[in-house]
């Protein structure tokens, strides 16, 4: 179960190739601020995975991927409940 949830997350990394299209045209940001939104993603992935390999090695792998998706889903009900507040 941890697999699927673990590739339906990771699926989401298809809107990428997308992103910087959105950002400059529908939200006006210019080219330097849509390279520097798509390097922050780019090096804190590569940061999230060294320690999240670092945690795996010290912790265990199923504690830190379940962990890892408890958060995120935490984080992201968080952001959404912040975004959509004021449409009411």
């Amino acid at each position: 179960m941890l697999s699927v949830v673990m590739l339906i997350n990771r699926s989401g990394t298809m809107v990428l190739p997308f992103l910087s299209i959105y950002l400059t045209t529908s939200l006006g940001f210019t080219g330097e601020e849509t390279g520097y939104v798509l390097s922050s993603y780019g090096l804190g992935s590569m940061v999230g995975a060294y320690l999240g390999g670092a945690f795996s090695d010290r912790y265990g792998h199923f504690i830190v991927q379940f962990l890892s998706l408890t958060i995120r889903a935490i984080l992201f009900n968080e952001n959404e409940r912040d975004i959509f507040s004021g449409l009411e």
